[in-house]
């Protein structure tokens, strides 16, 4: 499964991680309800237009959420 890891991680996941990233970053814990609030409700809309949960995003979305918040509890 690992091997094929490059083919799982698209510009799409990228954005997804970074929109997760910054706000969890910047404004701690008030981010973190930001980001996965936009990450369901993104993920939901994908859902509804092609009748599969994207679980790459949100898998990148957790990942980013989760660094995010590590960063900013060490930075502050």
């Amino acid at each position: 499964m690992f091997k094929n890891w490059k083919k799982y991680i698209n510009k799409d996941s990228i954005t997804h991680f970074m929109f997760n990233l910054v706000p969890s970053i910047a404004c701690g814990w008030y981010g973190v309800c930001a980001a996965v609030g936009g990450s369901l409700t993104k993920g939901w809309c994908e859902k509804n237009r092609t009748k599969n949960w994207p679980w790459i995003n949100l898998c990148a979305d957790l990942a980013g959420i989760i660094l995010g918040i590590g960063l900013h509890l060490l930075l502050v």
